[in-house]
């Protein structure tokens, strides 16, 4: 309870005048302490105890609906329609981020354009019963390779 915590700020030698407090407490949690309030009663000018049969959301959702809410989106952070400032501030990292997606989709190309002819020469190899370990580990891949349709492989 709040009147009882010493206050660190407080003069030490000073009186203590007695403040008044309102404890709010679901049926659950006064069950639990009413034993300890009940012995602090005599440091409070007036203690008054209010029980909340619902729990505590709906007696701070009280004044949601009455209050304005805190706009954020204030000063510097306010919104802007400024759309061509923005565009001008990120169009280096755009530009950059293009240029990153085509590389890696060419590497990737470049990449598939290698493997793929591996792959027919190993199942080529493997349709006429024989055992193309060059083919295969050159593809990369151990075990066996699927069918892929290509025109080198149909001949």
């Amino acid at each position: 309870v709040a009147g009882v915590i010493a206050d660190p700020l407080a003069e030490h030698g000073s009186a203590k005048v007695p403040e008044s407090a309102l404890l709010y407490v679901t049926r659950e949690d006064w069950a639990k302490v009413q034993d300890e309030v009940e012995k602090l009663v005599d440091q409070f000018e007036s203690l008054k105890i209010q029980l909340l049969p619902d729990g505590p959301l709906p007696w701070l959702a009280r004044s949601l609906a009455d209050t304005d809410a805190v706009n954020l989106l204030q000063g510097e952070f306010a919104r802007t329609k400024d759309y061509g400032a923005r565009w001008h501030r990120w169009r280096a990292v755009a530009a950059l981020a293009v240029g990153l997606l085509v590389v890696h989709v060419a590497a990737e190309a470049v990449q598939l354009r290698k493997f793929l002819p591996r792959r027919c020469q190993a199942n080529r190899c493997r349709a006429r019963g024989g055992k193309c370990k060059r083919a295969s580990t050159a593809s990369g891949i151990p075990g066996p390779v699927p069918n892929i349709s290509c025109e080198r492989c149909r001949s």
